[in-house]
């Protein structure tokens, strides 16, 4: 896929030397904002990078950009230099939360467990990565063996993709636009034949009755 301008330019700030990333950690611990903002910068390629993984979600690549960059500015905040950890290892974690939590406000009515979240991601990843390997969709049970899951497990992660769509959203018929609730069926509702033929029935009892004394229609 190609990567848009915009991006490219965003992200193309060098890396950094580990010399340069201590010299900045060094800046930041002094409160050197100057010093906070160009860390960021020459980062912005770890948010993108982040960000081009969850493209084919519910947000668009702009916002999961944004959103991997709140997470970096997160990492730049609550990073120590004196841990010895280079800074793209330690905020990959704030990135990739930052975005996943985006993702999570925006891209279901219903949230899932974060365990169930982390395979549906892992699941897109490698679907994404056989298909370019095989050259074809890969089967479930290819999927499964690459995620080292059970037989079938993978059809129930599947399900969990599915898209929430309203009762209220309108459906063309041939005389107006329906909402969809209008279109399902109630199992519980009585067919009208069916009601027509108890309130026959009814009338029925009646008439007979009217013809037993008052005794007789009580037995």
């Amino acid at each position: 896929n190609q990567i848009p301008d915009w991006l490219a330019q965003l992200a193309n700030h060098p890396l950094l030397t580990a010399e340069e990333e201590l010299q900045l950690g060094r800046q930041i611990q002094a409160g050197d904002q100057q010093a906070h903002q160009t860390l960021v910068l020459h980062n912005i390629r770890l948010a993108c990078s982040v960000a081009l993984k969850y493209r084919r979600q519910s947000l668009p690549l702009e916002d999961l950009v944004q959103e991997g960059c709140t997470g970096l500015m997160q990492a730049v905040s609550k990073y120590d230099y004196r841990w010895g950890v280079k800074f793209s290892t330690y905020a990959t974690w704030w990135v990739r939360q930052s975005v996943r939590r985006a993702l999570d406000r925006t891209g279901r009515t219903i949230r899932l467990p974060t365990h169930v979240r982390e395979q549906l991601y892992r699941l897109e990843q490698i679907e994404v990565q056989l298909q370019q390997e095989l050259q074809r969709h890969p089967y479930l049970h290819e999927l499964d063996a690459e995620m080292e899951l059970e037989v079938g497990e993978v059809r129930h992660i599947c399900h969990l993709k599915g898209r929430m769509i309203s009762l209220d959203q309108p459906l063309e018929s041939q005389d107006s636009f329906l909402p969809l609730v209008e279109q399902i069926e109630d199992p519980n509702a009585e067919l009208e034949t069916t009601s027509l033929a108890d309130l026959m029935d009814q009338q029925q009892v009646q008439i007979l009755l009217s013809h037993l004394s008052r005794r007789q229609r009580q037995i």
